[in-house]
């Protein structure tokens, strides 16, 4: 009796042990499937992204005018549109309402008309006008540091941990954050009204906000920028003399400085497909027939 009692509970063990991994199998096995269901459905949304970004460059493409401004099809763009089993939002920006940070330095000397510009930029947000300088000197390739508030190699050797000056073009607005005398504050009120195009470029006059064409146009205050921005809404302007003529009794228009149309433009996509995201932001130029990507990341 006592043998044939462990016998049942040895098999009792053995059945109990049987049902536990059986459980454990069938869980690994539902849990292998939901993260290839993920896995499938993220590169389904990161597909769909892809194909509204194309969608939004054939927008940009189809626009032939010789101004562009906030009326037209491309400005429009910030929709969600559905798609089985998901949707796509799309938003397309002119990247040259902003101040360009690589203008500060072009053919690499330093470009005096730029840093004045940005320097009016700094100010309108209390920050030091020093920090222009050592922007430029992030980005031009000698060692010779520009005075005041300049930053080379030496400046940047004695930080903690120490690191050599950039000594290249921006790639985008947030390296501002290895230049010395800038912190996350200064950058997030800077963020909305810079940028970094991969050429020197001038600012789209029927796009820019109120701050970057008060930096832009000497003389210009904020309140006639914002003025102007306002009457903007009613009428774009198709060419440089017709701004010159809306500031006659204000200032000179910087003809070099200023454009009525663009070349670069930014697409925001986000899609949704199942329980699966993606979203990407690239920077686009207008080159042939189809605006060319000079760049694309995931967000």
């Amino acid at each position: 009796m006592k043998q044939s009692g462990v016998a049942l509970i040895a098999a009792l063990l053995v059945v109990a042990l049987t049902a536990a991994t059986a459980t454990f199998l069938l869980s690994q096995q539902s849990l292998w499937a939901r993260q290839v269901e993920n896995l499938r459905d993220q590169a389904q949304a990161a597909n769909i992204a892809r194909a509204g970004t194309n969608w939004a460059r054939f927008i940009l493409a189809e626009d032939n005018n010789e101004a562009d401004h906030v009326g037209e099809a491309w400005a429009a763009s910030r929709f969600a549109l559905p798609v089985e089993n998901g949707t796509v939002s799309l938003a397309v920006s002119d990247a040259q309402a902003l101040f360009n940070l690589n203008n500060l330095v072009r053919d690499d000397q330093l470009s005096e008309r730029d840093v004045q510009a940005f320097q009016r930029l700094l100010a309108q947000f209390n920050l030091s006008s020093d920090l222009a300088l050592a922007v430029a000197d992030s980005i031009d390739e000698n060692s010779e540091t520009n005075y005041p508030g300049g930053a080379e190699d030496l400046d940047y050797l004695s930080a903690d941990p120490p690191y050599r000056a950039p000594n290249r073009t921006f790639l985008d607005a947030y390296d501002l954050i290895r230049v010395k005398g800038f912190d996350e504050g200064a950058i997030n009120k800077l963020k909305p009204f810079i940028t970094a195009l991969p050429e020197p470029t001038p600012v789209n006059v029927n796009t820019a906000p109120a701050e970057v064409l008060a930096a832009v146009i000497p003389d210009l205050s904020l309140a006639e920028a914002k003025s102007l921005v306002e009457s903007r809404r009613q009428r774009f302007f198709s060419s440089l003399a017709e701004l010159q003529e809306e500031l006659r009794d204000v200032t000179q228009v910087p003809q070099t400085s200023l454009a009525v149309a663009s070349q670069h433009f930014r697409i925001l996509a986000r899609a949704e497909f199942g329980r699966a995201s993606f979203s990407s932001e690239t920077l686009v130029a207008r080159a042939g027939e189809l605006p060319q990507i000079v760049w694309q990341k995931a967000q």
